[in-house]
């Protein structure tokens, strides 16, 4: 037991300033924004495990992965989960929100849930994937988005499945999309 806590202190214990963040802080800093906390523990760990698995693929650091401008994109093959937004207005440096992430309990269990996964002491459900998709977040099928993404949908970089318009990347190939996805909870993950 005292291993296990030893763990979860350890990325506040080496924590030298706040321009040095750990990959714990970070990957937590990552699931808080990306999930809220508020997924099941699988679809967080998924979460997670993308990053990780981009880390394994592309060398560098976590911090390098979720965080770092210079690698752009959102897809399941890009290297950052960035994308065309600065790191700022994503909340990975500084505080998340307008709070001290510190000051923040949902911060405080992200923290340990992401230190239990660079431990070893969560299991990886999603296998070597390195991208995904929260349903819930995606424009839902009606008049109005199919108007909206009508060029995209016609040339086949979006799809329409499970009620939802969504990039190509994010469909199974069964259903005419790129990946074999695996679904856990409301997250697509391939």
């Amino acid at each position: 037991m005292w291993k296990v806590l030893l763990i979860l202190a350890l990325p506040i214990l080496f924590r030298k300033s706040r321009e040095m963040i750990t990959d714990a802080e970070i990957l937590a800093r990552m699931l808080v924004m990306e999930t809220g906390m508020g997924l099941t523990p699988k679809e967080i760990a998924g979460v997670a495990w993308c990053a990780i698995n981009r880390m394994k693929r592309k060398g560098g650091t976590l911090y390098d992965i979720i965080v770092s401008p210079s690698w752009v994109g959102t897809g399941p093959r890009a290297d950052s989960y960035v994308g065309a937004l600065t790191s700022k207005e994503r909340g990975y440096k500084g505080p998340l929100g307008h709070r001290n992430p510190e000051d923040s309990s949902v911060f405080m269990n992200a923290i340990a849930f992401a230190g239990k996964v660079i431990a070893g002491l969560v299991e990886n459900p999603i296998g070597k994937r390195e991208g995904y998709l929260h349903l819930r977040g995606m424009p839902t099928d009606n008049p109005e988005n199919r108007a909206k993404y009508a060029k995209e949908i016609q040339s086949g970089k979006r799809i329409v499945d499970s009620g939802k318009i969504l990039p190509k990347w994010a469909v199974d190939v069964s259903r005419g999309g790129t990946a074999h996805v695996l679904e856990i909870g409301i997250t697509r993950f391939v």
